[in-house]
């Protein structure tokens, strides 16, 4: 899997840049979600789409209407 050479590659690598996540169907992008967060990785990418899942309003430094 290619989230898994990344880390290869370099061990202390705390981000990942992507492209075109629309390519992956929303139970990959869950299973690519929790995967990051067990290797404490933030993933920085686009995903073209309509739906909800690419919804995010950044104010004052924090997600809004985030879970507490």
């Amino acid at each position: 899997m290619l989230f898994r050479s990344v880390r290869a590659l370099n061990p202390d690598c705390g981000f990942v840049l992507m492209d075109e996540l629309e390519r992956m169907d929303l139970q990959t992008l869950s299973e690519f979600d929790m995967w990051a967060r067990e290797n404490e990785l933030q993933i920085i990418a686009t995903r073209v789409s309509t739906g909800d899942e690419c919804s995010v309003i950044i104010e004052e430094g924090e997600i809004k209407d985030a879970p507490k």
